[in-house]
């Protein structure tokens, strides 16, 4: 992606310096931004612009930049809890949206890392369509997707079960060698009150670890497997409208470093 930039690890005593690095690094990412005759002679002018623009997740605001590059659409976005989350308006995520208008998504879900989307009216092929702009789309190993369009789960719950689907607190899919970017859940029919899908900051989780802790963390692998949830009587096979499969594929496991560092904000989460 074009986010890919390492800025935080940029000089910022020399704007000059800063500039020529921060365009040659976007160039990288998303083509050339502006003619190198244009980098020098706005240096002075843009240098404390350009120093005030770099955002610690490695983001520019795009008014700080020469007239000749797009700027980046800005969303209607509120913050929804100090930790993490914020809520995007004005947005119908079944239309064709720009691709500034994806880039500008993206950017908001490195930094705020779920994002609600609240009265949208999807149906599969535009929740997909939607999807696919940010990259493949996976399949559940092993859980049976819509008959029509398998790359699509129906979350179900009924009334009398007694588990509800992936309700522990669980990262999607480690258990695959490369998991997934992400998830996009479209919520169909909800419950008046509770149910509510809770989610953790894991930057924040590390980041609040003292540094003895950080040290012994660093270089540790984890042990992932899709067994306690989805081998014979895992705790995902109950559900009375929710199917699984490939049971005995399950119990196979997969090493993860515990601490990771996201490739386009730098951070590191557990």
């Amino acid at each position: 992606g074009a986010g890919r930039v390492g800025v935080e690890h940029l000089p910022l005593d020399e704007p000059g310096d800063l500039l020529d690095e921060v365009l040659d690094l976007f160039g990288r990412g998303i083509g050339k931004l502006t003619p190198d005759h244009m980098r020098r002679e706005r240096v002075e002018a843009l240098g404390e612009a350009v120093e005030d623009s770099v955002s610690r997740h490695g983001r520019m605001v795009a008014e700080h930049l020469p007239t000749t590059v797009s700027k980046m659409t800005q969303l209607d976005l509120s913050p929804l809890a100090g930790a993490l989350g914020a809520t995007v308006r004005g947005l119908d995520l079944g239309a064709e949206l720009s691709s500034e208008t994806i880039a500008a998504i993206r950017a908001a879900f490195v930094e705020h890392h779920v994002l609600v989307f609240r009265d949208q009216e999807l149906s599969p092929e535009q929740q997909m369509s939607f999807g696919r702009r940010f990259g493949e789309l996976d399949t559940h190993p092993f859980v049976e997707g819509n008959a029509e369009y398998p790359e699509v789960i129906d979350v179900v719950t009924e009334p009398d079960d007694v588990f509800n689907f992936g309700g522990g607190w669980h990262t999607d899919v480690t258990f695959l060698e490369e998991p997934d970017l992400g998830s996009i859940l479209y919520a169909v029919d909800v419950p008046q009150g509770g149910g509510d899908t809770l989610f953790s900051n894991q930057h924040a989780a590390y980041d609040a670890l003292s540094e003895t802790m950080k040290e012994m963390l660093d270089g540790l692998v984890g042990i992932h497997s899709a067994g306690p949830q989805y081998a014979d009587g895992g705790s995902s096979t109950f559900q009375k409208s929710m199917k699984t499969k490939e049971a005995d594929l399950a119990s196979a496991f997969v090493a993860h470093p515990v601490v990771r560092t996201h490739p386009e904000s730098g951070e590191k989460a557990l």
